[in-house]
């Protein structure tokens, strides 16, 4: 007896012929696990190097003071008001001479008998009355005859004198 042995593609799975058998599975999706990273790197270095400029740009060189600008209405007239908006005093206007923003510290008292909430909407305008920007300060929970001093800050830039504004004083009982 003789040993035979068996045909070569016995064992081994054939391939059909082309356009035989089942499709093709599709080819795995490209990965770019790389370029997430790569950017999201760039993206964190950008971030970092934004806020360093705007911190100089804010920051200043410390040589240099704001623009001081009257408030358009005196601390004596703000007292004779009544309700919230007698509540509320501007006691400086300023604009930056670095970002030309507009700001209004205002000097918010609660003279009413309960915890209030507020909320104050201050106008920067000009010579001419024009408004050029606006800006909002709230506090919450004040007490009775409490004091809190905010800074209503305007995003605009402004390139000439302004006044600010008491436009609207919103006062909650908290």
């Amino acid at each position: 007896m003789s040993h035979q042995e068996p045909p070569p593609a016995w064992g081994h799975p054939q391939q059909p012929p082309e356009g035989w058998g089942p499709p093709r599975p599709p080819a795995p999706p490209k990965r770019s696990t790389g370029k997430v990273i790569g950017c999201s790197c760039l993206g964190a270095l950008a971030l970092v190097v934004l806020l360093l400029l705007a911190g100089l740009l804010i920051g200043g060189d410390g040589a240099k003071e704001p623009d001081r600008i009257t408030p358009s209405r005196s601390t004596r007239e703000a007292t004779q008001e009544r309700g919230p908006e007698g509540d509320v005093k501007i006691t400086g206007c300023e604009l930056s001479s670095v970002t030309k923003w507009a700001s209004a510290r205002l000097l918010i008292d609660n003279r009413s008998s309960k915890s209030s909430d507020y909320s104050v909407e201050v106008e920067f305008v000009n010579a001419a009355g024009k408004r050029l920007g606006e800006a909002y300060a709230s506090t919450l929970r004040l007490a009775p005859g409490q004091h809190a001093e905010v800074t209503a800050q305007g995003l605009s830039q402004i390139s000439e004198t302004i006044t600010c504004r008491i436009v609207k004083v919103i006062r909650f009982a908290s």
